[in-house]
Parts: structure tokens; C-alpha cells; sequence
């Protein structure tokens, strides 16, 4: 019956939480009848947004790489250094990949540990963990661009002998078995002009990997083609 005060009837039945009555009022939760439309306290919420802390999260990341960076720059450790190495092997977020790799290169550049980070990097292994970030699916090319200027700082290294250099000249493989690798990811010019870059950056150029690197266009798009027409 009719509450007392109010005049509106209570149904206690069983029933859908939230509906039209025939004089169009919403039933509420607990049966109550409320003048269409209902109170805003009883309407239905959106779901509420969540703060958009992505520029805090990249802001945070910024300043740690930028500490990582002192820390090589006061004192090197081959130790510390492989722990950036292996934490860019086993990262799974690209950002946190290109921060890594931008540190390395940086370093590269100019810095007091420049000639102690070549030596390290020309250790077996370094250049293998590089390499495979060319190949994961999962990261854009933003990411392998930074390996390649990693990998073409290396080239350029005049203070080690060239036969250090033949493991980051894949002479083992061969541009044929990265580019074999290389299947599944989407063939664009920025690849192809870094690969391009690396090949004849080496004294003398090896054309059979320039030409294992042309392979790789038969399923680029055409302004790539064009583009490896004009090399």
C-alpha cells in the first residue's frame, strides 16, 4: 500500500531492478516508483575514466634513463652495462626499449665511458641481443631505428680491427639470414633505407648483401621500390 507521507505504492515483488511503469515512472531499486525521468542518483554512471597518467609515466622514465645515463657517464661498469643490455632483451615495452637504446646511443656520441661502451659492445653477445630486437614483431620501427644507429655508430669505429667488426657485418649469415628473419615484419622505407645504410657503409661494400636487401622490396609497396631503384 501506500507509504505513509509519500503516497507512493511499494511493490515488493520480484522483478527487474530498473523499468518503465505503464504511467511511465522508473521503478527502482527496492520497488520504488519515481517520476520519469528517475533521480540522477539513481540513474545509471558511465564508467568513470581513469586519470590520464601517461605523460607522468613517461615523464618518470625520461628521468630515470636520464640517471642511468650519469651513473655510466661517472663510472662505467661492464657489469651495470650488461643489466641494461639484458633488461632491453626482456623488456616488453616499446617505450621503455627506445629510452634503453637512446641511453646506449647517446653514450655512443660522446661521453667519458664512449670508448669503454665500444669495447663492451664488440663482446660476443652484445650485438646479438640488437640484432634480435630487429626481428620482434611486437616493436615499431621506432625501435629499430635506434638499432641501427647503434649498429652504424659500431661500423664506424676505427679503433677496433676489422675483424671485430664481422659478427655486426653478419658474416656468419649473411644479410640473407636476417632478411630471412625479417619475413613477418611490415617492409617500410625506413627499414630499407637503414639497411641500405648499414650494408654500404662497410669498406667495401659486400653486394651480395646489398642485394639480399633489394630482395627484400618484392613485397614493399610501391614508393619503396622506387625508392630502391633510385640507391
Amino acid at each position: 500500500g501506500p507509504v505513509a507521507g509519500f503516497g507512493i505504492p511499494l511493490d515488493l515483488s520480484d522483478g527487474p531492478k530498473s523499468r518503465k511503469s505503464p504511467a511511465g515512472e522508473t521503478r527502482g531499486r527496492g520497488g520504488w516508483l519515481w517520476p520519469s525521468p528517475a533521480p540522477a542518483c539513481l540513474a545509471p554512471r558511465a564508467p568513470r575514466e581513469k586519470p590520464a597518467a601517461t605523460d607522468n609515466i613517461k615523464t618518470v622514465q625520461t628521468s630515470l634513463f636520464s640517471l642511468v645515463k650519469d651513473f655510466f657517464c661517472r663510472s662505467f661498469s661492464a657489469e651495470e652495462m650488461q643489466s641494461l643490455l639484458s633488461y632491453v632483451a626482456a623488456a616488453q615495452d616499446e617505450q621503455q626499449v627506445c629510452g634503453a637504446l637512446e641511453v646506449i646511443h647517446s653514450l655512443l656520441k660522446g661521453s667519458p665511458a664512449q670508448e669503454q661502451l665500444f669495447a663492451f659492445l664488440f663482446e660476443p653477445g652484445s650485438v646479438e641481443v640488437l640484432f634480435s630486437l630487429l626481428v620482434q614483431k611486437k616493436f615499431s620501427d621506432e625501435v629499430r631505428e635506434r638499432v641501427f644507429k647503434i649498429l652504424y655508430k659500431m661500423l664506424k669505429y676505427e679503433k677496433v680491427p676489422e675483424r671485430s667488426k664481422n659478427r655486426l657485418k653478419l658474416k656468419d649469415i649473411g644479410y640473407q639470414g636476417l632478411i630471412a628473419c625479417l619475413s613477418d615484419i611490415p617492409t617500410s622505407m625506413l627499414l630499407f633505407r637503414c639497411l641500405s645504410e648499414q650494408v654500404l657503409g662497410t669498406d667495401p661494400p659486400n653486394y651480395k648483401d646489398l642485394v639480399a636487401v633489394v630482395y627484400l622490396s618484392h613485397r614493399a609497396e610501391l614508393t619503396v621500390r622506387l625508392d630502391i631503384c633510385r640507391k
